[in-house]
């Protein structure tokens, strides 16, 4: 009877697909963006000591989408003008780029005009052999923070990963690499990245 119990449990959808953003609880939010398919715990490339986690995010990705919205309307609280505008551009290029969300402390800047350059130079989307630079970037605000990379959307048939390696300043230990399986990102029956 228990192994039975077991196989339930393991053939039992996932809350992201069982109900709506709005039915879900703020732990199943919280897991949404550190914990599933489309959320991690980005590794580190290098070994210094003292270093913080960053998690990331497919951000372009529609359950991420979902959730943002959700965590918004939760929160309660008017947006400022940066983060309006990637809500905006969010909105308007929907399905067009991949968008990598990075977790930052709050006392990240952008105050050294060269960290920024070495952040846009060092940061990539591996894709099979090819490596991608991102397209644009938007920074951390007082009501979002996180960093956005945007991508371009080409993903080859063959592909099975996606391989982001980012550098972000003012932290320890800023090389970080997040790796994310395509055969993992299904939502609702249909890839989702």
């Amino acid at each position: 009877m228990h192994s039975l119990w077991t196989l339930f449990l393991l053939l039992a959808a996932p809350f992201w697909e069982e109900k709506l953003p709005r039915q879900w609880s703020n732990g199943d939010l919280d897991l949404m963006f550190r914990n599933s398919p489309w959320a991690q715990t980005a590794l580190l490339t290098t070994r210094v000591g003292g270093e913080p986690q960053i998690f990331v995010y497919l951000a372009s990705a529609k359950p991420m989408r979902e959730a943002e919205e959700e965590r918004r309307v939760r929160r309660n609280r008017k947006s400022d003008p940066v983060a309006e505008e990637y809500t905006t551009w969010s909105a308007d290029n929907s399905g067009k780029y991949i968008v990598l969300a990075v977790h930052v402390p709050v006392s990240f800047t952008f105050t050294q005009e060269s960290e920024s350059k070495r952040m846009e130079k060092e940061t990539a989307l591996r894709i099979g052999r090819k490596r991608y630079a991102p397209l644009l970037h938007f920074p951390p605000s007082s009501t979002d923070e996180h960093l956005r990379f945007v991508f371009p959307r080409d993903v080859p048939d063959s592909a099975k990963k996606l391989t982001f390696e980012f550098y972000v300043p003012s932290i320890a230990g800023p090389y970080r690499e997040a790796v994310f399986a395509l055969k993992d990102l299904i939502y609702k029956g249909a890839q989702s990245y």
